[in-house]
């Protein structure tokens, strides 16, 4: 499903003012610091975190006591 047809998804649920779809490159994200409550990924971090680095890159999006979840393939979770 592309971003497109998720997000008007989101707006057909009535959710769209508590989500928003985002297609961005990884290492590139335009977000500012500490702006997001949670932090979600569901069967794709293995194909952008792979650098040790990467988690403190992830983790400073996330507001102060925020949350990173990681599902990753396989049903193996990491929170």
């Amino acid at each position: 499903m592309g971003a497109e047809e998720l997000q008007q998804r989101l707006d057909e649920d009535g959710v769209d003012a508590q989500a928003e779809v985002v297609n961005a490159e990884a290492h590139a994200l335009l977000f500012e610091p500490g702006a997001f409550d949670a932090v979600v990924s569901v069967d794709a971090y293995h194909y952008f975190g792979t650098s040790d680095l990467y988690i403190g890159y992830i983790t400073q999006f996330l507001k102060p006591g925020g949350g990173l979840a990681v599902a990753s393939p396989g049903g193996r979770g990491v929170a």
